[in-house]
């Protein structure tokens, strides 16, 4: 059986191919539009999917779209409706979008991939989520616990998944009480942008103090027995992306940060000039997260309640949040969490083939982020001087570089990694482009920017000539497993324990070796580490390792190989424009080294 799921119409439009029980590919729309987090319909994933496959899309068994779109209209119309007449501009915009696109999917997947109606099917969104999560842990059984803004009407979700019964939803909570848009509208507040800058929240709310967090709960408010309640009188979920709030909000907290006003905190340190509204700013965040990880665990202690079972699986774009799944480690009933390493919407495409398949695997393979697009270097290369650099659309030609470059190709993993440890000791920033792509939001090994995470400068250009960064957003650690006791103390690596293969848990460093990597950690010194064994990737070990004999610590500096504002890179050219847009001073495409010369 050949099944493909689809996510699309809200954000992160994504497909993925199961084939025989076996997840073959992945890939977001963005990746190839350069639209970070595009939401049409993910024409060019589907393509690479099939490529990928050697398929052509009448060998298609079955399509699977990752929610239900008619109930979903059902929902936005009741919204629509019930605020009327303050919501006529929502709802001419949202007839027009509904009426002209949303509506008819499913006469457009039939009719773009030649396929009988009836092969084309939707299934629930929460359930596409508990899906992408359980399928792939390789448990037997476990609780799922779900967790987003909203679906159709669904917000939050806990099921029982089981390898030979399937998935069993025990109990849902419905908009709008969503914990999840809860979240994304205190990131409006704090001047991010929701359904992205939610990492800016968890990130800023190191820096404050939880202050606030009674005021939160009479917002978001825990109950007894991991129940929750949402105050809808404070929220505005179907106004602007930037005012998800009320003026009864704004009067509990404050006047809302503009976007525009940089925040003074630096995950290197104490800051100057902090005002009273920053700090604020940084106290709401603090009480905020606090709340929402309070729920998180009385959610995941409830599921435990539930099913009795000792095993969890976590998805929902608010398993993103590293802080809470980590607490949730930590205090929570379960032996083991499993999380997905794109636990969002993109990955729920993922899990809408998954739910359709009737032949999953009983031992399904080790589960693995690099699902996308691989590219042949050697074409890219030699057109390095004919790209079109003034052309790119984001940055003026002016900054594009215009030295000499320098190219050099190796014909062993092993010189190649020398090299590039080398120049890493050296202070260069290095672009590090290799194999398939990684699935999901997290650069982890493929699609890289890679710095000695001792050296502070070249941290600080990394920041501000490459990455336009918040100084107070820290970034995450890539380890050598043979280091990570050493590093990590008490982290467990057990198989199973994939949260710190990911970077999907945040852990305190030995002190004794903070000074060797602080430019990865936060202010508290806490990393997001990336454990890395050669089972997982093999060339990005070898790496580690190398950098490692000349440092004494395997681990790096990691980044996601992107400026702000733009998806991660995709294919050898997106990396070449972007290393000749900014300070990258070696781009290492497979087997060949790319260098400035000025």
């Amino acid at each position: 059986m050949n099944i493909l799921g689809l996510s699309a119409d809200f954000h992160d439009a994504s497909a993925s191919l199961v084939m025989d029980g076996r997840l073959i590919c992945s890939a977001a729309e963005e990746r190839f539009t350069r639209i970070k987090h595009d939401a049409r319909f993910p024409e060019q994933a589907v393509q690479f999917c099939l490529a990928q496959a050697g398929l052509e899309a009448g060998d298609l068994d079955r399509i699977v779209f990752y929610e239900q779109p008619w109930l979903k209209l059902t929902r936005v119309l009741t919204d629509v409706v019930s605020r009327f007449p303050r919501s006529l501009n929502q709802f001419g915009r949202a007839g027009r979008s509904w009426l002209t696109q949303k509506l008819w999917i499913h006469n457009r997947i039939s009719r773009t991939y030649d396929i009988h109606p009836d092969a084309v099917s939707f299934v629930p969104h929460h359930e596409s989520h508990a899906a992408q999560a359980f399928y792939p842990s390789g448990f037997e059984q476990s609780a799922i616990l779900t967790v987003d803004g909203v679906g159709e009407w669904t917000c939050t979700g806990i099921a029982r998944g089981s390898r030979t019964e399937g998935i069993t939803v025990l109990e849902t909570e419905e908009y709008p009480n969503s914990v999840g848009l809860a979240y994304a509208a205190f990131t409006a507040f704090l001047g991010f942008k929701p359904n992205d800058g939610e990492c800016s929240t968890m990130a800023l709310a190191a820096f404050g103090r939880p202050i606030y967090a009674e005021n939160v709960r009479r917002v978001l408010t825990p109950l007894s027995g991991g129940r929750y309640q949402l105050d809808p009188g404070f929220f505005n979920f179907f106004g602007e992306a930037d005012r998800l709030f009320t003026p009864a909000f704004i009067r509990l907290f404050g006047e809302p940060r503009r976007p525009a006003d940089a925040l003074p905190f630096s995950s290197m340190g104490p800051a100057e000039h902090i005002s009273a509204d920053h700090q604020r700013f940084a106290d709401v965040a603090a009480s905020i997260q606090q709340v929402f990880e309070e729920v998180l665990l009385g959610l995941a202690r409830r599921a435990h309640t539930l099913t009795g079972l000792d095993k969890l699986c976590l998805a929902g774009g608010t398993a993103m949040n590293a802080v809470a799944v980590t607490r949730l480690l930590r205090e929570g009933p379960f032996d083991q969490v499993f999380v997905p390493p794109d636990p969002g919407d993109g990955g729920a495409a993922t899990g809408a083939a998954l739910l359709a398949c009737n032949d999953l695997a009983a031992t399904p393979p080790r589960p693995t982020p690099y699902l996308g697009k691989e590219y042949a270097e050697q074409n890219v290369v030699e057109a390095i001087p004919m790209l079109s650099i003034e052309s790119h659309h984001r940055l003026p030609a002016a900054r594009a570089w215009s030295g000499r470059l320098t190219q050099q190709e190796y014909g062993d993993a092993g010189a190649l990694v020398e090299v590039v440890a080398d120049d890493i000791a050296r202070g260069s920033l290095v672009g590090w482009v290799q194999g398939r792509f990684e699935q999901g939001p997290r650069a982890l090994g493929n699609r890289s920017i890679l710095a000695d995470p001792a050296d502070a400068r070249a941290a600080v250009r990394l920041s501000r000539a490459v990455k336009q960064r918040a100084a107070f957003r820290p970034y995450a650690l890539s380890l050598a497993v043979e280091d990570a006791e050493r590093l990590i103390p008490g982290v467990d690596l057990r198989e199973e324990a994939r949260t710190g293969r990911w970077m999907q848990s945040v852990h305190p460093v030995n002190e004794g070796c903070v000074a060797s990597v602080r430019q990865a950690l936060h202010i508290d010194l806490t990393t997001r580490p990336q454990i890395c064994g050669p089972a997982d990737n093999r060339m990005f070990h070898m790496l580690l390792q190398a950098f490692g004999a000349r440092r004494g610590i395997a681990a790096l500096l990691n980044t996601s190989f992107n400026e702000s504002g733009d998806p991660i890179v995709s294919s050898p050219a997106d990396a070449l424009i972007t290393f000749l847009h900014t300070d990258i001073d070696v781009l290492v495409l497979g087997m060949t080294v790319i260098r400035k010369v000025a």
